[in-house]
């Protein structure tokens, strides 16, 4: 695993993604909360929500939280505010 300090944020709900080698392709700041969708049968579906990067390194890992263990919670807000 990339150890930058980041690893104690990385639980059983994240995941990271991203290159220690390829500068300039990772999210940005002002980005936290945007998606990460995978395309698959003709559908996008959301896999993680970017969580944590570090705005002083310039490679594109980042933290996101995995969006599978909180559908009950996100069904739940959906089903309040239809």
């Amino acid at each position: 695993m990339f150890k930058n300090g980041f690893e104690l944020f990385v639980t059983v709900d994240k995941f990271c993604a991203g290159s220690t080698l390829v500068s300039g392709q990772g999210v940005d700041k002002g980005y936290s909360g945007a998606g990460l969708c995978f395309f698959h049968s003709d559908s996008y579906y959301l896999t993680g929500v970017v969580s944590i990067k570090d705005p002083s390194t310039n490679n594109s890992i980042t933290v996101f939280t995995e969006v599978k263990y909180h559908i009950r919670w996100v069904r739940g807000l959906f089903n309040n505010f239809k």
